[in-house]
């Protein structure tokens, strides 16, 4: 049964930012990871960044393998080899191809767009992180950049060009 809102008004809805895990979906092409922004999901902050690596690791498991490949993992791999990896506080990293990202923002926000569009837009910002030289060394700690995915739910597509 599909929801109904046409009773409600058609103007749009920004919510207030949050503090949030956004989980996404990256893609390597050509040896360099592309960030898609695909949006898995949004989940709230009380989670650790252990508790995210069981979180990230089911998601992943769900999308990206068959009940053989999952029963594996639950049977050997899960204690001696997790997919999932704590980069930082603020970072759970599976770098498979495809990958996925788990980062914890301070200012998740959802802007609707309703009416005949039907638009959902998740803006945030990715935390800092510092960037090594190469003799491995910290050498800058580098800014997060500002994410945003938008996401057609009456043609059920996605609206953002890759990053």
């Amino acid at each position: 049964m599909k929801a109904d809102f046409s009773g409600l008004r058609t103007e749009d809805i920004e919510r207030k930012p949050i503090s949030a895990w956004i989980v996404s979906w990256t893609f390597p092409e050509d040896r360099v990871v592309k960030k898609t922004g695909t949006i898995a999901c949004i989940l709230p902050r009380r989670f650790s960044g252990k508790q995210m690596v069981n979180i990230v690791n089911g998601i992943y498991l769900a999308y990206c393998y068959h009940p053989d490949g999952q029963y594996y993992f639950a049977m050997t791999r899960f204690r001696r080899n997790p997919l999932a990896r704590i980069m930082s506080e603020e970072w759970v990293n599976i770098g498979e191809m495809p990958g996925l990202d788990a980062h914890y923002s301070r200012d998740v926000r959802v802007i609707w767009e309703r009416g005949d569009r039907d638009i959902q837009t998740v803006c945030w910002t990715e935390p800092d992180y510092y960037q090594h030289g190469p003799d491995g060394v910290i050498a800058a700690k580098v800014p997060g950049q500002k994410r945003k995915h938008t996401f057609d739910y009456r043609n059920y597509r996605s609206v953002t060009p890759p990053v």
